[in-house]
């Protein structure tokens, strides 16, 4: 409790041309917290374009990716109180298109 862990989040776009509008939901566990000054520093290294923070997810929001683009986020969640704790599914999809969308299993923690 107290000390951080790292969340790793890899967006990519699988086909060989540029999408528009890329949306990325990262489930964030309950019993963890989001640093808002890491959030502010990777925007502005230009890691996404811009975030929102919804209930229990941050969404990464993209512009576009290029053809065969990764983007790597790498988020240090503080440990607030102890237990075990479940994240919400992570889902990215493109903004006009969420029908096809693709989801990532559920990470579980234990804060001791």
């Amino acid at each position: 409790m107290g000390e951080t862990i790292r969340l790793n989040t890899t967006i990519t776009n699988l086909k060989a041309e540029a999408i528009p509008n890329t949306i990325a939901r990262v489930g964030i566990p309950a019993g963890l917290s989001i640093q808002p000054w890491q959030l502010k520093e990777l925007q502005e290294q230009g890691t996404f374009d811009y975030y929102e923070l919804f209930y229990g997810y941050v969404v990464f929001h993209y512009r576009g990716l290029k053809a065969k683009e990764e983007k790597k986020i790498g988020l240090d969640l503080k440990a607030d109180i102890t237990g075990t704790y479940e994240a919400p599914a992570s889902v990215a999809y493109l903004y006009y298109t969420n029908e096809e969308q693709r989801w990532s299993k559920p990470g579980i923690v234990v804060v001791e």
